[in-house]
């Protein structure tokens, strides 16, 4: 944080202005709580500026039982005048606000006054933007009338930043709001938690003014937590309180995700101009995800791309645009780009080019690229980017950055982007959905916590100067609420906290935290959150272990005891409440014993390896439910090559003329895998004879159905077999964890580190049904105890 103390001492304050001494209690916003001072707005004053004054008017009624009025002229009732954001009395005083962008404020006291002063400004989104949901297909009409393109509206759902309780835009700007945060902070008062439950209020009589004048800028000038526009008020005021929410200066108000797709994401290109599509197994892909996936050798999309970025600058005044490829996405298989060495080379050669002909006509503007998933690293076709390109980091675990190897391969990806990339042109994503504890299911316990703020501090004070900010995804469930805000808040605020102020100490920070936050359980409750931060800088931890997970409920449950009837305790039991149960932690332990022990003894298959020349084994299918020999015969193989698993499966059927294809896949003919790595128990993936999928993560028990496993899928009819043969790509750790929503995670299994899994198949005839599979279970597909083991190597048995 940025510091400029311009007055020291109110005593030498009130001296140097009036030239003579002040007694204490003239100083004093309130004495014995009664009110000294007025709040005094502009005539119509910004929607930040209305709010900053009741909330300051709140919280000074919270501290000392005093109500301070609220007026646009002050009168002659008290003594002393407190101005938020910029009137008549402000400007009477000098006092400007030209350099306090991006959230800075500044705090001057004075004889009589005090100003709490930022840059303020409401909100007016351009057009054609939709106004609701109804409301889209006029706005994607307008924005294509004016383009003469079919290109994806980028701004088409601003109305989501928009609370129609309060009038709020996400995008207002309230310099004078942080102003009043900062003056209220320097009293006492803490915002660790949304609600009332998350606030501490210091008690206090008298309320002095401030020591002395102040201007503070943020260390970050991007803050910005997505789903604020129209989360709830308790959850929306906490970020505002914690100085979150800047961002549109820097990024504008389009599409801050995967905006490449809105160039080919139109069915008329689609039809149009197939070569913009991405090539694989020799279709062109223009369907996955509604918008197919893109060929980075078309030197017609490029130009599409180059059109779009300009039409964006011009039609809004955007001063960024981000553009980096739909989810999930593979190499192109075309001919031109099989010469590209690694999926980064592929992105970000692409990505260069098209920024180096618009920096040809809009030099000044921003192109936000991301290093994500499989392209995380930089490229070494791109010895140095376009000086308009701006990268975001994304996803990089940030929880396990107390782990030194960890943090060490980090640290070297980011000085590999720096070297590429113009100064001051990098972002932080971090997606703490699932970095942290929440998990995207609604109403389920929070069954992975993640409390780790030493590593959150060791990011944010390492990138000072060098990222421009965060753009974070943080975990809400239904109305866009926070999920789990006693388990996840600690994380939260860190990040709010060191995007303010880098060079703070976290010990510091914490002590004052568990001190104010627990009362007497903060001791119990620090031995219990850095017991669990602990386990993540554990070498190979991804998260930590279900044994871990029970220790750490205990811990918790001995804070509860010391934490007594009060408001600490409440807050020990929200936590409680949102964690499952001690109970339902020991069962996991159990199962997790219990599978391991019985896998031992369970069928083994070994995944041939390609890249060696060798053959798979074919192996056989059995009763699903008996384990006899079946009436219907099933073969398998399975395969590894360079990053991907296969699976080819053959299914015998003398009624071929009755093969049952259902549109929701399982429900009728189909084969089903459901694979567990080391990384991840499960993935499901079920697939039918025309090659439809339906695929999920089945994690901790849930279907995810947000997930996709990226298969491509071959099949083949014969007069008494139909085929279905699939890859799965495979990710690696890394790659996981910055796109968790795609893909298979973990690394090649080998004896000691196998993989778990079980293949099956369906045949449903009259509406029975007879099921198959490698390892039978005695029931249904979803028994993981039974799952059998995958090894991949040339020592298996």
């Amino acid at each position: 944080m940025q510091r400029s103390i311009m007055l020291c001492g109110m005593l030498a304050v009130l001296t140097q202005l009036v030239g003579g001494v002040v007694r204490a209690d003239e100083a004093l916003l309130v004495q014995q709580g009664q009110p000294r001072a007025q709040i005094v707005i502009a005539e119509n004053p910004p929607r930040m500026v209305d709010l900053a004054a009741r909330e300051l008017q709140a919280y000074m009624a919270k501290i000392s039982g005093a109500e301070l009025p609220i007026v646009t002229t002050p009168g002659s009732d008290y003594p002393l005048k407190i101005y938020v954001g910029k009137s008549a009395g402000t400007e009477k005083l000098g006092l400007a606000d030209d350099d306090l962008k991006y959230g800075a404020y500044r705090i001057v006291p004075g004889p009589d006054y005090l100003v709490l002063l930022g840059q303020d400004a409401d909100f007016v989104p351009p057009e054609p933007y939709a106004h609701d949901r109804s409301d889209t297909e006029r706005a994607q009409r307008e924005w294509e009338e004016l383009t003469g393109a079919t290109w994806r509206n980028p701004i088409v759902g601003l109305y989501r930043a928009y609370d129609k309780d309060t009038g709020f835009w996400q995008q207002d700007e309230g310099g004078s709001l942080n102003a009043v945060y900062g003056f209220l902070y320097d009293l006492g008062v803490r915002w660790y938690m949304p609600g009332d439950l998350g606030e501490v209020v210091p008690e206090m009589t008298d309320v002095p003014m401030p020591a002395g004048a102040k201007t503070v800028h943020p260390d970050y000038r991007v803050r910005l937590w997505l789903g604020t526009g129209t989360a709830p008020w308790d959850d929306m005021i906490w970020e505002r309180r914690i100085g979150m929410n800047a961002y549109h200066e820097t990024l504008g108000v389009g599409g801050l995700t995967h905006g490449m797709a809105a160039v080919h994401h139109s069915a008329a290109m689609q039809e149009a101009h197939p070569e913009y599509y991405a090539l694989y197994g020799g279709q062109r892909d223009n369907v996955t995800r509604g918008t197919g996936h893109a060929c980075f050798s078309s030197d017609g999309l490029l130009q599409e791309a180059v059109n779009y970025v300009r039409a964006v600058y011009d039609i809004f005044g955007s001063p960024c645009i981000q553009l980096s490829p739909q989810d999930g996405i593979r190499q192109c298989q075309c001919e031109q780009c099989l010469q590209y060495a690694s999926t980064s080379d592929y992105v970000f050669g692409f990505f260069d080019r098209v920024a180096r002909e618009v920096y040809k006509t809009h030099p000044d503007r921003i192109i936000l690229g991301a290093a994500y998933s499989s392209y995380q690293q930089p490229p070494s076709n791109v010895e140095k980017f376009s000086p308009n390109v701006a990268m975001s980091l994304n996803n990089r675990g940030r929880p396990r950055f107390g782990h030194e190897e960890y943090w060490q391969k980090y640290w070297e990806s980011v000085q590999g982007w720096r070297e590429k990339l113009a100064p001051g042109r990098i972002l932080r994503v971090e997606n703490h959905i699932y970095s942290g504890s929440g998990g995207k299911a609604r109403g389920q316990p929070v069954r992975n916590p993640v409390i780790a703020p030493r590593a959150f501090a060791r990011d944010l004070k390492a990138m000072q100067g060098i990222s421009m900010g965060e753009r974070n995804e943080v975990s809400r469930g239904g109305g866009r609420s926070f999920r789990s805000p006693a388990v996840d808040h600690l994380n939260y605020y860190v990040n709010a906290r060191y995007l303010w102020d880098a060079d703070q100490d976290i010990e510091v920070l914490l002590d004052e935290y568990y001190r104010l936050f627990f009362g007497p359980a903060g001791e119990a409750m620090r031995q219990a959150n850095d017991f669990l931060e602990s386990e993540l800088s554990q070498p190979g931890a991804r998260s930590t272990s279900i044994e871990a997970r029970v220790r750490y409920v205990q811990m918790v449950q001995a804070a509860r005891a010391v934490a007594g009837e009060s408001v600490y305790g409440q807050r020990v039991d929200r936590m409680l409440n949102e964690l499952a149960s001690l109970e339902e932690f020991q069962r996991m332990q159990q199962e997790e014993q219990a599978a391991a022990a019985a896998r031992l003894t369970g069928p083994v298959a070994v995944a041939a390896d390609l890249a060696q020349g060798q053959e798979a084994q074919v192996y056989e299918m059995r009763n699903l439910h008996t384990g006899e020999e079946p009436d219907m015969r099933t073969t398998f193989t399975v395969a590894w090559d360079a990053d991907g698993v296969i699976f080819d499966f053959v299914c015998y059927d003398p009624d071929m003329e009755n093969l049952c294809v259902s549109k929701d896949v399982w429900g009728g003919d189909s084969v089903a895998i459901l694979l567990e790595s080391p990384f991840h128990a499960y993935y499901q993936i079920e697939i039918n004879p025309d090659g439809d999928v339906f695929d999920a993560d089945r994690e901790y028990g849930r279907m995810n159905q947000t997930w996709t496993a990226q298969a491509v899928v071959e099949t083949e009819r014969g007069p008494d077999f139909w085929r279905v043969k699939v890859r799965l790509p495979v990710a690696d750790e890394a790659a996981g964890e910055g796109d968790p929503m795609n893909f298979v995670v973990g690394n090649k299994p080998t004896a000691d580190a196998p993989w778990f899994f079980n293949v099956g198949r369906v045949r449903v005839r009259d509406f029975a049904k007879t099921a198959y599979a490698f390892s039978p279970t005695g029931g249904g597909y979803h028994v993981p105890l039974k799952f059998a083991r995958l090894i991949a190597n040339e020592g298996a048995e």
